[in-house]
């Protein structure tokens, strides 16, 4: 029983992460990409090098680290 509260405990934090990673919008996880692909989405205008990016990284950073934490 323990390990079905805990499946659904770290389902939901990982869940959690990949949001707060996205910070709502899947084209703000292009860092995970290639240059050459981060360089194509840019020109093509579906993003741009902000810092809001790289904040969104560390702060899905930190989160993936507390939930390893805590199992």
């Amino acid at each position: 029983m323990i390990y079905v509260v805990q499946l659904f405990l770290f389902c939901g934090l990982f869940t959690a992460r990949v949001a707060v990673g996205t910070g709502g919008r899947a084209i703000n996880e292009i860092y995970f990409y290639p240059k050459p692909v981060q360089e194509r989405a840019v020109e093509l205008g579906l993003t741009t090098y902000e810092i809001g990016s790289l904040l969104y990284a560390v702060i899905a950073a930190i989160t993936a680290g507390l939930t390893v934490l805590i199992f």
